[in-house]
Formats: structure tokens, C-alpha cells, sequence
């Protein structure tokens, strides 16, 4: 569980971002995939904070972070943060959509990053090709589109087994935090609009 002590707020150009920063030494981002939030890293924070400025920032529309209202680009949002902590370079961790952002932040502010360690992405605007993850993005655009949203949670959760496990194979805990963080995340208002809209990710905007 997060220490609310260790969670604070960043006033950005469009509302505030939340970010969880403990621990002194080299900076290490911690960036959380699609629809969770820094609660992701939970287990790990305190032993990185051991030896380093751990910095776990809510993506825009998830966690305590404001949602859009006006089109964005996660990379700027993380720019803007760790300009205003004065912490480059940094080594950026993420995961899915974290892991995207930390490689267009590596691309497009390299002074901002020292290293990359990314699992499960590519850039932010991918061409997914393979069975499993198409399935995926259409079961939980349809859920999304109807208005769904427990649909669109069972979808969510499931594909934290990724495509060779059933659920039953994974630590409940995991899935019963996956569904808290994804049932907490404001940015499902987004893109719901998106998906209606047919408008490309990563350019939404939230109508909630």
C-alpha cells in the first residue's frame, strides 16, 4: 500500500499530476501501464528506494492525476514533471503504455534520460498484429463503446494472464489490485469518446 505521505502533486499546464517520490540517490521513474496506476510498483518501490530517488508519477486521466481536456501526449506530461523536479537524466522503467512513453521521452528529450529498462512496448503508436492482442482491444473497445464497464473490467483483468495462462493461474491479489486500479482510472472516458469517435490513440481527449 502506497504512503499517502509519499504522494504529492505536480500543477501542470492542464490540471494536476500525481506522482508517489520516496528515497534519495539516482533518479528511477517508475511508469505504470494503461488504465493502472503508480500503485502498480507498490511492492517494489521500497527496496529501489534503497539506493535511489524513486519517482512513480499517475499517467494523465489515471490515479489521483487529473484527466484531459484538451488533446496530450504522455511524454510531454512526463517532460514537464521532471523538469519541474530537476531530476535528469533519469533511468525510466515502464511497462505497456509506460514503457511507450519512456521511449518517446528517450527520443524526443534525451537530456532527460540516462536509461531505458521497457517490457511490452514499442512507441505509442504501435501496429499490433498478433491473435491475442487484437482480440483483446476489440473485446474491451466493444465493452467501452456500450457503456459496459464491469464488461470492459473482466476484459481488462483477463489479459493480465497474457496469452498462455488462465486467471486461475495468477496470484488473486494481483487480479483483485489490477481491477481496483482499472475501475479507479478516469482515462476510460477518454476512450470511450475515442473509440465512438473512431479518433486514433493516442490523440483523445476526456468528455467526463
Amino acid at each position: 500500500m502506497t504512503d499517502a505521505s509519499q504522494v504529492f502533486m505536480f500543477e501542470s499546464a492542464d490540471g494536476p499530476l500525481a506522482y508517489r517520490e520516496v528515497g534519495t540517490g539516482p533518479p528511477l521513474v517508475l511508469l505504470h501501464g494503461g488504465f493502472t496506476d503508480h500503485r502498480m510498483w507498490d511492492d517494489l518501490v521500497p527496496l529501489l528506494a534503497v539506493g535511489h530517488r524513486v519517482i512513480a508519477p499517475d499517467a494523465r486521466g489515471h490515479g489521483r492525476s487529473a484527466n484531459a481536456t484538451k488533446p496530450f501526449r504522455p511524454t510531454d506530461d512526463l517532460a514537464a514533471l521532471l523538469r519541474h523536479l530537476d531530476t535528469g537524466p533519469a533511468a525510466l522503467v515502464g511497462m505497456s503504455m509506460g514503457g511507450a512513453t519512456a521511449v518517446d521521452t528517450a527520443l524526443e528529450h534525451p537530456d532527460l534520460v540516462r536509461a531505458l529498462v521497457v517490457s511490452g512496448a514499442g512507441i505509442t503508436d504501435p501496429e499490433d498484429t498478433d491473435s491475442w492482442t487484437l482480440d483483446i482491444k476489440n473485446r474491451w473497445g466493444g465493452a467501452l463503446a456500450a457503456g459496459d464497464i464491469d464488461g470492459w473490467v473482466d476484459v481488462f483483468a483477463s489479459a493480465v494472464a497474457g496469452p498462455y495462462r488462465t486467471l486461475d493461474e495468477v496470484d488473486p491479489e494481483v487480479v483483485r489490485r489490477v481491477r481496483e486500479m482499472g475501475l479507479s482510472c478516469r482515462f476510460r472516458g477518454s476512450l470511450t469518446w475515442a473509440y465512438v469517435q473512431n479518433t486514433p490513440y493516442p490523440e483523445y481527449v476526456s468528455t467526463t
